[in-house]
């Protein structure tokens, strides 16, 4: 390659970044826009700042001096009562609220979707003559099991492989080996 065609396809290249640098910056997302999309989202858009902190001195003096206790609110050996809490906003409870009960929202969406897939049953169709093998592979491409040889190797070793009966049988995912044995060699 020589050096006017490096050159050249180099130059290309800064063009054409720059016309893409320049149209991505044409294409702002404007912050009526932003909040438009927050709201429809759920989120909330405070009106004005809340400050929860004075940062910055008292401007009169007046209301630097702390007021002297009265015999009513406060005593020397006594805790302040209620009357002196500072003020608290109800926002943050509000987000508290929403945050637990969005947890709640969850928590139960996560054990119905559990319990329905533990009550889902699969259908297994066994022919007369399947081995023990074919059951254990027809087994795991329905997902009710994780590995075959495995619960070949059970069968055989427990005396359900020759056991094995012909038929349709329904059966849980959740179901650990013994069950799933006695279930095929019942009928």
């Amino acid at each position: 390659m020589d050096k006017r065609s490096f050159i050249r396809g180099f130059g290309m290249g800064v063009l054409f970044a720059a016309v893409i640098l320049g149209i991505s910056c044409l294409m702002r997302t404007s912050d009526s826009a932003v909040i438009k999309r927050a709201k429809q989202l759920g989120m909330t858009y405070a009106a004005q700042e809340e400050k929860l902190f004075q940062t910055s001195a008292p401007k009169n003096s007046a209301a630097a001096k702390t007021p002297e206790p009265s015999s009513t609110s406060v005593s020397s050996d006594k805790k302040p009562s209620a009357t002196m809490k500072p003020k608290e906003t109800k926002k943050p409870d509000k987000t508290l609220q929403k945050e637990q009960t969005d947890q709640k929202e969850f928590d139960q969406e996560k054990k119905k979707i559990t319990d329905d897939f533990e009550k889902s049953t699969k259908e297994l169709q066994i022919q007369a003559g399947d081995w023990s093998a074919d059951v254990s592979r027809k087994l795991e491409e329905m997902d009710v099991i994780s590995d075959a040889e495995a619960f070949d190797a059970y069968m055989d070793k427990h005396g359900y492989s020759s056991k094995i009966k012909a038929g349709n049988y329904s059966i849980s995912p959740g179901a650990d080996f013994d069950q799933i044995a006695k279930e095929i060699t019942s009928k």
